[in-house]
């Protein structure tokens, strides 16, 4: 039976390693330190993460004939083109004091690139030793004729030091190549998940074309028999009944289609000048049958005087999805309101309900697919959990952003849009 090996905390064997190791991403930008690093260069973590490295690591503004950082850059340079390491001859890199100045300070560099599943450098390496008490009585020996036993003594010392820093360095290497192997097979099983996924969405619209055309066909047939039958009978209420559940089915299945078309980066917007009031009381007053039947009361409080570029289409979807999800979750005699504003360029739209609101666990999550609160939700009100994910991504087709609160269970809930206004020249630019 093959032995199960237990999961490696590759963090922490980074963190621990004795070698002083410094991670930065493809712009020189450091992304992280090991405590060796930290110590050896007397900073502290948040000095250094997401700084560019000579930001963090200028040269000595008092040795005019510094040239550390242009060392450093071209070492890094190579290894960006060659996707090659690079070891350094040692350098006379100052460091900044805890308190003020710089302090002198000799290293022995290296630059290791990591490489992506193609091949291409995703990370460096930046691997240092510090050789400051070596370098330094290399040259006080260089400069006196005889050195005293006690320096001798302690260069033997440093020289075996060095030595078994050396072997510590080669063990800590070798668990992180082990770990940069770990690291492409993870891109490569992510390369094969990425393409099942592509493959899923690809399924999605076919099948959601290929089962549109017969609801559709369906609802209209069922439409013409209501239509022609008298009301009441049970033959209407057949009818009737095909009609609204496939008016129900044609709607997730053009929420699957719009789903896939979003994943495979075909949702196209016709933009032209939009007046957003305008179309919130179109969509306002297509769910109205809808609200009277359940015996909700909406309200528009509307103060949007500019105009926006979009496509009309697909903001009266954005709103009328945030309406039937307050419709969905709003009890019978409960209050939506919807309400806009202009601010510093910003047209702001806000659906507010005082339904069942929202987990705050939950919350996070409520502009995800196929998304539900809880099983049971879905069973209760139905739907596939695309709606909301929908009205985010046409949102952000827009410029715009989109934000979900509630102060939980109960509580109601609130969603707010917000979409960029455009002067003329910028808008025929934009149409």
């Amino acid at each position: 039976m093959k032995k199960i090996l237990p999961s490696i905390d590759f963090k922490a064997v980074f963190d621990a390693a004795p070698a002083s190791y410094l991670l930065l991403d493809r712009d020189l930008n450091i992304i992280d330190v090991n405590r060796s690093y930290l110590n050896a260069t007397s900073t502290n973590r948040e000095d250094l993460i997401d700084h560019y490295i000579f930001d963090a690591f200028p040269d000595n503004p008092e040795d005019k004939s510094a040239n550390g950082v242009s060392n450093l850059r071209a070492s890094l340079e190579i290894v960006l083109d060659t996707k090659a390491a690079d070891t350094m001859p040692v350098q006379k890199y100052d460091i900044r004091k805890p308190g003020d100045g710089f302090e002198i300070r000799y290293w022995s560099p290296i630059n290791t690139p990591v490489l992506d599943a193609q091949g291409e450098v995703q990370y460096i390496i930046h691997r240092v030793e510090d050789v400051t008490e070596y370098v330094t009585m290399e040259l006080a020996r260089n400069n006196q004729s005889v050195a005293s036993q006690t320096m001798k003594d302690r260069m033997v010392k440093m020289e075996a030091e060095i030595l078994a820093r050396s072997r510590e360095i080669e063990v800590a290497q070798n668990r992180l190549d082990a770990a940069r192997a770990r690291v492409a097979q993870l891109a490569e099983k992510a390369k094969e998940l990425d393409k099942v996924n592509r493959l899923k969405d690809e399924f999605l619209m076919t099948l959601s074309h290929e089962l549109r055309t017969p609801i559709s066909v369906i609802r209209g047939y069922a439409e013409i028999l209501r239509d022609e039958l008298d009301g009441g009978t049970s033959a209407w209420q057949a009818a009737n009944l095909i009609f609204r559940n496939s008016e129900v089915q044609l709607r997730l299945v053009n929420d699957l289609l719009d789903s896939s078309r979003i994943m495979a980066g075909k949702l196209i917007l016709d933009k032209e000048p939009l007046d957003v009031d305008s179309i919130i009381r179109e969509v306002a007053e297509s769910f109205q049958m809808s609200l009277e039947k359940k015996g909700l009361h909406l309200n528009l409080d509307l103060h949007a005087k500019g105009k926006i570029i979009g496509d009309h289409v697909r903001l009266y979807q954005v709103v009328g999805n945030l309406i039937s999800n307050s419709l969905k979750f709003t009890p019978p005699g409960g209050i939506i309101d919807i309400k806009t504003q202009q601010t510093n360029g910003w047209i702001e739209i806000s659906v507010i309900d005082n339904g069942e609101g929202i987990n705050p666990e939950y919350l996070p999550n409520v502009f995800q697919r196929f998304s539900q609160q809880d099983s049971s939700t879905t069973r209760r009100h139905g739907g596939l959990g695309l709606g909301l994910s929908i009205a985010k991504f046409i949102v952000k087709l827009h410029r715009g952003h989109i934000e979900a609160f509630s102060s939980g269970l109960g509580k109601g809930a609130q969603f707010v849009v917000r979409l960029p206004t455009l002067g003329e020249k910028e808008a025929l630019a934009e149409i």
